[in-house]
């Protein structure tokens, strides 16, 4: 296999994972893998983009655990052969990819600081060759400043992030309406739950057109769901859950950590309505997938375990005060 084969068919795998073709891709990317560390060995440069597929291969798949080793050891690689600056775009690649694993494991100042370095070695170019992965870096690094407590500066960021999406892509595109995603959500913890709705709505229907079944599509369809709990439209909420559920297990496996999330905001949907009795058992379900994914000290876990609590003793209280009225 040539060089330049070598590269198209490790870009191929990584177009193919990103769209969460994930059990088609899944042989390949490790065949790539052991075919660069016996032709180019272990500290290559080729085999750390072979690591980077497989490393992406396994967050995607839920894996973070697996994706940190793999991702770690690739940056690990480039920065020993990027003593001239001749790999500062490679390397920032594979800086963004790690960062987005440590966001995934809920170690968000980790997170900040690697896409901070991704995004200080995009710079070092002025040919243009970055200017697309600039945008994208930004909307993550204003996920990690909004995880750590800093929502104007993640403002700031999404905005940002938003405003070269749409200049360099136009508004019919992913990365777009994934960034406006984003700034809806910002802009409906800020209260303006109308306006966030109505941008979530628009977002929603292009990434549907564009991406189908995908959990992009299925974040979006979640927080549109989200908003329309929170404006107390709870009978269309409950059919955005559905169907956001319905396409995801057309993506992913029933232990995806993404499942999780949907079910923790179906549990808080019937909640609102005091319908503990169906919220409870989707809270059970959530705690049972991140258990077998991440560690104890991850938040999500944390959330899930005072939702069970609180909404146990609130369901008690509801029996109490019937049993009272009887």
């Amino acid at each position: 296999m040539s060089p330049s084969e070598l590269s198209q068919r490790q870009q191929h795998e990584r177009q193919l994972i990103e769209d969460y073709r994930l059990t088609q891709v899944q042989s390949a990317v490790q065949e790539t893998h052991d075919y660069t560390q016996t032709h180019y060995g272990e500290d290559s440069v080729e085999h750390a983009q072979s690591l980077i597929n497989l490393g992406n291969w396994h967050e995607y798949s839920g894996d973070y655990a697996a994706s940190e080793t793999l991702l770690k050891q690739a940056v690990q690689i480039f920065r020993r052969h990027n003593t001239t600056g001749s790999l500062n775009a490679e390397l920032a690649d594979a800086l963004h990819q790690l960062g987005g694993t440590y966001a995934k494991l809920a170690r968000f100042e980790e997170a900040k600081n690697i896409h901070e370095e991704a995004l200080a070695l995009y710079h070092t170019f002025t040919n243009g060759e970055c200017d697309k992965k600039i945008p994208i870096l930004l909307n993550d690094l204003a996920s990690d400043c909004m995880n750590i407590g800093q929502p104007e500066k993640a403002l700031e960021l999404y905005e940002q992030s938003a405003a070269q999406h749409e200049q360099l892509f136009g508004m019919a595109h992913r990365d777009t309406a994934l960034a406006y995603t984003n700034l809806a959500v910002v802009y409906r913890g800020q209260g303006h739950r109308t306006e966030a709705l109505s941008i979530l709505k628009s977002t929603t229907q292009t990434l549907q057109d564009l991406l189908g079944d995908h959990p992009r599509t299925v974040f979006a369809w979640t927080e549109l769901a989200v908003s329309h709990d929170e404006m107390q439209q709870y009978e269309e909420a409950a059919k955005i859950y559905s169907q956001a559920m319905q396409m995801l297990l057309r993506c992913v496996s029933e232990d995806h950590p993404i499942r999780a999330h949907i079910l923790f905001c179906q549990a808080r949907h019937y909640a609102q309505q005091h319908q503990f009795q169906a919220a409870l058992p989707l809270l059970h379900q959530a705690l049972m997938i991140v258990m077998n994914v991440f560690d104890e000290n991850h938040p999500a876990l944390r959330s899930i375990i005072q939702h069970i609590v609180t909404l146990t003793l609130m369901q008690e209280q509801d029996l109490d005060f019937l049993d009272t009225e009887d």
